[in-house]
């Protein structure tokens, strides 16, 4: 499970605790006194959420930032922007998911349902706090099929800009790898990224693997034993993560053992 670090500690900050903890992750609030109502499975500690070095510390390792911070609502203005852009200056660092609570107050009062389409047209001061001048939305687009996928409508897609984004080198992939999973072998990290890699190839693969296919593997290859641990591990990790093309006459099983094979001989 993963370790999350969620900032603020008022309804939405709580609930986001709790429902992360009951889901067995790790949890630590965060806010400005460290204080609030102690609750079991769920860690708090002190954190000036402006100050970018002190809040790296103090998310150090964890897997996603959350901010859910509400500050005084005549102080919006003032604090907001500090604070966030503290909180994406550490995700940049670190590398954690930042995941950011909103509202529609933008939107400013309305006599109709809400869409995507209406206007950003607050009347009061908090409702008309912005993003810094040059802040860009981005956002991946899986296919439709995806579970908990949809098409974009156009007027969220004329919100949005496409960047696409190659796959890191080897040698990245093998740090990544190594520094995730904390795995001393480096023949094992060598060999599972290369064979995520050859899913991205192979012509039998309609869809490969990212990195995170060759973190799980190593991180289950190290706890099987025998000659066919690799293999083991491999078919446990890229199951629900690549898929063989429809023409492709051959089961995961033997299209990987097909991979280890050349790879053998390289």
């Amino acid at each position: 499970m993963g370790a999350h670090f969620i900032v603020g500690a008022g309804a939405v900050g709580t609930a986001a605790a709790e429902a992360l903890r009951n889901l067995g992750h790790e949890v630590t609030i965060g806010t400005r006194t460290g204080g609030g109502a102690e609750r079991e499975g769920i860690r708090r500690v002190r954190v000036d959420a402006p100050d970018a070095d002190e809040l790296a510390a103090a998310t150090a390792g964890v897997d996603a930032l959350y901010n859910c911070a509400n500050p005084r609502y005549d102080r919006w203005a003032d604090d907001w922007p500090p604070m966030a852009n503290a909180m994406l200056e550490v995700a940049r660092r670190t590398g954690a998911t930042l995941v950011t609570m909103s509202n529609l107050y933008g939107y400013g009062p309305v006599d109709h349902p809400l869409t995507t389409a209406d206007p950003l047209a607050a009347t009061f001061t908090n409702g008309k706090v912005r993003a810094a001048p040059g802040f860009q939305v981005l956002a991946t687009q899986n296919p439709v099929e995806y579970v908990a996928t949809g098409h974009l409508s156009e007027a969220l897609k004329d919100r949005f800009e496409h960047v696409s984004l190659a796959y890191q080198s080897a040698d990245e992939e093998r740090a990544i790898v190594a520094a995730q999973t904390g795995e001393a072998d480096a023949g094992l990290v060598r060999e599972a990224v290369a064979i995520v890699r050859e899913t991205r190839v192979h012509p039998k693969f309609r869809k490969g693997a990212s990195v995170r296919a060759a973190i799980a593997m190593v991180a289950i290859a190290r706890r099987l034993s025998g000659p066919d641990a690799l293999r083991r591990a491999a078919v446990a990790a890229l199951t629900t993560r690549v898929e063989l093309r429809d023409d492709a006459e051959a089961t995961l099983e033997t299209v990987l053992a097909d991979i280890l094979d050349a790879l053998k001989k390289k």
